[in-house]
């Protein structure tokens, strides 16, 4: 067999092979990293999955939405309330490599399903990233010089802005906490950062507790709508 014809054949198998390992690592590593996570879940209360599509959109409204993912995502009752910890993934379209933004969000269960009520100062990336109106001021001067609120539905949005609540979004800014988003089924908030479940709990309680100061009879009219 001629030499040069071997060398061609060595060449392809090599290529075959170094494809073949950057096709498999990256897997072997993501299930390493799954099994990690739901052994963790196993013996600290929670649930796992791997993967959950449909909590994209918490966060995110995207053109693009198969660039985000949530990822690894814990779940637990707590305080009457189902809590959710995850990685919020962005892809990176056009950088080199498999470059990505990593966020970690906390997500609590709504009563009922609201409007999308965006309360932040839009530093975050993700939570400000739909069309919507943008809430005129609150008669709350300190919350209006810190928060601007868009939403989708302004009366709702208004409803959920108690006085309670307002100071409750102060208090979260004075300690550099970040912005908060009603979508949906859920209140969520999310910071740069992989998956922290030891501070998940404090996390949701805080979102609890911005909730408790919201009269029943406002989740009693988005339940009409």
């Amino acid at each position: 067999m001629d030499s040069a014809f071997l060398i061609v054949i060595v060449v392809v198998l090599v290529l075959i092979c170094l494809i073949g390992c950057a096709i498999a690592v990256p897997i072997l590593l993501r299930r390493r990293e799954s099994g990690r996570w739901a052994a963790w879940a196993r013996e600290n209360g929670w649930t796992y999955e791997a993967k959950r599509p449909d909590m994209v959109a918490i966060l995110v409204t995207a053109i693009h939405p198969q660039n985000y993912e949530a990822r690894h995502v814990l779940s637990r009752p707590h305080r009457g309330r189902w809590v959710f910890t995850y990685e919020h993934v962005e892809r990176l379209p056009g950088s080199a490599g498999n470059a990505a933004h990593y966020s970690r969000a906390v997500a609590v269960s709504l009563p009922v399903p609201v409007p999308k009520v965006d309360i932040g100062d839009g530093s975050m990336k993700g939570l400000a990233d739909f069309m919507g109106t943008t809430v005129a001021a609150t008669g709350h001067p300190r919350f209006d010089a810190l928060y601007r609120v868009r939403t989708a539905d302004e009366d709702f949005a208004r409803a959920v802005l108690t006085p309670q609540a307002m100071d409750r979004l102060i208090d979260r800014h004075a300690r550099s906490r970040p912005p908060v988003r009603l979508n949906g089924h859920y209140i969520a908030t999310a910071e740069d950062g992989h998956l922290a479940p030891e501070q998940a709990l404090q996390e949701a309680d805080e979102l609890i507790d911005l909730l408790e100061a919201i009269p029943q009879q406002v989740w009693d009219s988005a339940a009409r709508t």
